[in-house]
């Protein structure tokens, strides 16, 4: 597993620079996680302070979700996945295990359309962010 991660880090390709890119988002959305759990509470208008408290963490879950799934599958040297209709038939599946199935066995867990919502816009983000956006070409992946 070492050699395959590090082969794949150093890789200069598109695929290497594709992961690269993936890693700093993921690095980017858990820093923006870990402010709103610290500052959410603290925010005085309405209804950023109820997107915050409510529905960004489950946005931040559709878009790491993505990234997390797309490692694994880089990472066992299987294609990552990058087709919209491909990821929002995933995460609307994921979705509805959070939500709707595991509610029934988690007592403190409730069920929320709108985290649903928040989980596929999550996952729309990442499509455009890491899969519409062409990876930078190096001077090698050129020749």
């Amino acid at each position: 597993m070492r050699n395959s991660i590090s082969s794949i880090l150093r890789d200069s390709s598109v695929l290497g620079n594709w992961v690269k890119r993936n890693l700093l988002f993921l690095v980017l959305f858990l820093l923006v996680y870990f402010l709103n759990r610290h500052f959410k509470y603290y925010i005085d208008l309405p209804v950023l302070g109820y997107i915050c408290r409510c529905h960004l963490n489950d946005y931040i879950g559709g878009f790491v979700f993505c990234i997390y799934l797309n490692m694994l599958l880089v990472f066992n040297h299987r294609r990552p996945l990058k087709k919209l209709q491909h990821l929002l038939l995933m995460m609307t599946g994921v979705a509805i295990l959070w939500e709707y199935f595991f509610p029934v066995f988690i007592p403190y867990s409730t069920s929320d359309f709108c985290d649903v919502i928040a989980y596929l816009l999550g996952t729309v983000t990442y499509y455009l962010l890491l899969c519409r956006m062409p990876a930078k070409k190096e001077k090698s992946d050129i020749l």
